[in-house]
C-alpha cells in the first residue's frame, strides 16, 4: 500500500495536463482514425488517434474491450461520454495519463479497468470539466486501477464504516452523493484516519453540513495519514461550522482536518465558519493542516474565523491553515474570501507556510483585524514560494506601535522566522497585483509586509498593487545583512510610492518602474522561458507562462 500511494504522489507532482496536441488517443464522437481494432483490442497507430464512441459501445455489447496506447499516442482522453449495459469489461491502458472530460456510465454489472503510467513516469488519472465514472449497479460491478481492486460505495455512511473496518483499504465513490438527507453532522463524518485511497472518480458530495463544538478535527475526513490519499472528489455547497472549547489544538477544513498524505484533484465550495477559535487552531478552506501533498486542487469556500477577545495565535488560509516543512502545494488555487477577527496569521491561500508552494495562486480577499496577512501566505517561515501569484485585496488592522506588530503584503504578510534567523525564506518568480491596506502603525508592502531575518532569497518577482502606506517591495526590512534580492520590481505609479521598503529606499537588486515600463516588456533579469508579456494578458503586466492568470 505504501508503494502504491507513493507512486501516486510522484505521478501527481510530475503531472502535465494532456491535450490532443500532446499525442493522445481520443475517445470521441468523431470518426475513428489511426486506430486498429482486432478481437476487441483497439490500439492507436499514430500520435493523434481517435476511436468513435459508438464503435466502442458496439464492441462492449459483444464482449470485453481494450483501448490501448501505441503509435506514439501515449495518453487516452475521453472527450465524449459513452455507456454500456452488459457485464463486459472495458480496459483503458495508457502509457501516461487517462483523462475523463465527459461522463461514462457503467450499467448492468459492467467492469472497468484503468491503467495509467504503463511504462511511463509522468501520467495520472484525471477528471475535468464534466468528467466522471458512474456505476449504476455498484454491487455487481467491478473497478480496478493499475491492477488494484477498489470497493465501490454510494454514500457517506458506507464509506465511514469501510474506512473504520479497513483504514488502508481502497475505496471508490460510485455516484454523486447528496448529503442533505443526512442532516447536520456533529463531528467529522469519517472519523477514522484514512491510510489507504479514497477515489472520487470525479464525483461530488453535495450539501454536507457539519456543526461541531470542542472538536479536535472538523472536516469531511478528520485525518489522512502519511501514505493515504483522497482523489478526484468535489465537496460542493458545504456548510462547515465549529465552536472552540477546551482543546489546545484544533484543525478545521472542508475535506480534511489534517492531511499528511495526498489530496489530488479536490475542490470545495460553500462556507466555513469558526467561532471562538482556540490557541494554535488551524483553519483552511480545504484542509486545516497539511504535511503531505496538495495537487491540482482548489477551494472557493468563504472562510470566516473569529478568535476570543484580545486575539489568539492561529493560522487561517483559503486552502490550508498550516503547512509543514514536509508539505508540497502544487498547481492549486483558492478564490473565496478569507476573513479573520483576532487571529494572528492569515493568508489568501495558506496561513503559515514552512513547505513549498509552487504554480499556485490566490484570488480571494484576505483580511484580519490583527497581526500578519498576505495575499498568498500570512507568514512564510522557512518556506519556498515559486511560480505563484496573488490578486486579492489584503487588509490588516493597526494600532501596535512596535515595528510591524501588524503587517500586510500583497503576496506575503511576513517572510521570516521569529524564533530563529537561520532559516532560508524563498520567494522566486512570483507576483502580487492586489491592493494592500493597513491601519495606523502597520507595515504595508506591495509584495511582503515585513522581511525579517538574514537568510532571505527573493528573486525575479514584482508587485503593482495600490498601497495605503509603506514600500513597493516591503513595508519593513530588518536584519537583512545576508539577504539576497535580485530582479525585484514594483510599480511606482500604481503603488503610489517611490520607496522600496517602508523604512528605507531600497536594497541592491530592487528597482521601481513606471507603469509604462512595467507593461513595455519583461523587466531586466526575468527569464523569457518562465515569464511572458502581452498587452492582452494580465492587464499588460508580466505573467507566468506555466501559471497563467485565470
Amino acid at each position: 500500500m505504501e508503494s502504491l500511494v507513493r507512486s501516486i504522489l510522484l505521478a501527481s507532482a510530475a503531472l502535465t495536463v494532456a491535450t490532443a496536441a500532446h499525442a493522445d488517443l481520443l475517445i470521441s464522437a468523431k470518426p475513428s482514425h489511426d486506430v486498429s481494432c482486432v478481437s476487441g483490442v483497439c490500439t492507436a497507430t499514430a500520435k493523434n488517434a481517435n476511436l468513435n464512441v459508438s464503435e466502442l459501445e458496439s464492441l462492449l455489447a459483444d464482449g470485453d474491450a481494450t483501448v490501448r496506447f501505441g503509435g506514439g499516442a501515449s495518453a487516452i482522453q475521453v472527450v465524449n461520454g459513452f455507456s454500456w449495459g452488459s457485464t463486459s469489461l472495458l480496459t483503458l491502458d495508457a502509457n501516461t495519463s487517462v483523462g475523463f472530460h465527459k461522463p461514462v456510465f457503467v450499467n448492468g454489472g459492467g467492469a472497468f479497468s484503468l491503467i495509467y503510467d504503463d511504462g511511463g513516469t509522468t501520467g495520472d488519472l484525471k477528471f475535468s470539466d464534466q468528467g466522471r465514472i458512474d456505476f449504476l449497479s455498484p454491487a455487481s460491478s467491478r473497478l480496478t486501477i493499475n491492477g488494484n481492486s477498489y470497493v465501490l460505495l454510494t454514500n457517506i455512511k458506507s464509506l465511514a464504516k469501510s474506512v473504520a473496518n479497513n483504514p488502508r483499504g481502497l475505496f471508490a465513490l460510485a455516484q454523486d452523493y447528496d448529503a442533505a438527507a443526512d442532516g447536520k453532522y456533529k463531528a467529522s463524518p469519517i472519523s477514522a484516519a484514512v491510510g489507504g485511497i479514497v477515489e472520487g472518480l470525479g464525483h461530488a458530495v453535495r450539501n454536507l453540513k457539519i456543526s461541531s463544538s470542542n472538536s479536535a478535527a472538523t472536516a469531511f475526513i478528520a485525518n489522512i495519514l502519511a501514505g493515504g490519499a483522497v482523489r478526484d472528489l468535489a465537496i460542493t455547497d458545504a456548510r462547515i461550522s465549529s465552536k472552540g472549547g477546551d482543546n489546545n489544538v484544533a484543525v478545521v477544513g472542508s475535506l480534511a482536518g489534517t492531511n499528511n498524505g495526498a489530496l489530488v484533484g479536490i475542490s470545495s465550495s460553500g462556507s466555513l465558519t469558526v467561532q471562538g477559535a482556540v490557541p494554535t487552531e488551524s483553519v483552511g478552506g480545504l484542509a486545516g493542516m497539511v504535511g503531505g501533498l496538495v495537487e491540482r486542487s482548489s477551494s472557493t469556500m468563504r472562510v470566516y474565523v473569529r478568535g476570543p477577545e484580545g486575539g489568539v495565535y492561529g493560522t487561517v488560509g483559503g486552502l490550508a491553515g498550516y503547512v509543514t516543512e514536509t508539505a508540497l502545494i502544487d498547481h492549486s488555487f483558492e478564490s473565496g474570501p478569507v476573513t479573520a477577527v483576532g487571529i494572528t496569521e492569515v493568508g489568501g491561500l495558506v496561513g503559515e507556510n514552512h513547505g513549498t508552494i509552487s504554480f499556485s495562486h490566490a484570488a480571494g480577499a484576505a483580511s484580519s483585524s490583527i497581526q500578519w496577512v498576505g495575499g498568498l501566505v500570512g507568514v512564510n517561515s522557512s518556506g519556498i514560494l515559486t511560480n505563484d501569484y496573488a490578486t486579492g485585496t489584503v487588509t490588516v488592522g493597526g494600532g501596535v506601535a512596535s515595528p510591524c506588530g501588524f503587517a500586510a503584503g500583497g503576496l506575503v504578510g511576513v517572510s521570516g522566522n521569529f524564533s530563529s534567523k537561520s532559516y532560508v525564506h524563498v520567494i522566486d518568480d512570483s507576483y502580487a497585483t492586489g491592493s494592500v491596506i493597513g491601519g495606523p502603525s502597520s507595515c504595508i508592502g506591495g509584495l511582503v509586509g515585513d522581511y525579517y531575518g538574514r537568510f532571505i532569497s527573493s528573486t525575479n518577482s514584482y508587485s503593482v498593487g495600490a498601497l495605503s502606506r509603506g514600500g513597493g517591495i516591503a513595508g519593513y526590512g530588518r536584519d537583512l545583512r545576508r539577504a539576497v534580492f535580485q530582479s525585484m520590481y514594483w510599480d511606482r505609479d500604481t503603488s503610489g510610492t517611490d520607496w522600496a521598503f517602508g523604512n528605507k529606499h531600497g536594497e541592491g537588486g530592487v528597482k521601481g518602474l513606471t507603469d509604462a515600463q512595467m507593461k513595455s516588456g519583461l523587466p531586466e533579469g526575468f527569464d523569457p522561458n518562465i515569464w511572458g508579456s502581452n498587452p492582452n494578458i494580465n492587464n499588460g503586466y508580466p505573467y507566468l507562462l506555466a501559471n497563467p492568470p485565470q
